[in-house]
């Protein structure tokens, strides 16, 4: 944060712990907080996007692979079950 008053300019002090700016009576710790908060949404969904594509990364082929062999296992499971029945 930088230590002026974003409304009035004026420099405060970098121990300057009070809400309110003196001169101006500007409320510091929430001007412009919906400006801000949209920004920090927009950098959590990127964020979020480049984690998600990390793990989709790593993750999506080991998915398929277990797809791909529990289809397998089931397509084994209906021959049996049809030899089974086509023997009775």
């Amino acid at each position: 944060m930088e230590n002026k008053c974003p409304n009035c300019g004026r420099k405060l002090s970098i121990f300057y712990i009070k809400q309110e700016c003196d001169q101006c009576g500007c409320n510091l710790l929430y001007y412009d907080m919906e400006n801000r908060m949209e920004e920090d949404a927009k950098k959590a969904k990127e964020e979020y996007d480049r984690l998600y594509a990390i793990v989709n990364f790593i993750l999506g082929p080991l998915i398929r692979f277990q797809q791909r062999r529990n289809e397998k296992k089931s397509a084994k499971k209906q021959e049996t079950t049809e030899e089974v029945s086509s023997e009775k």
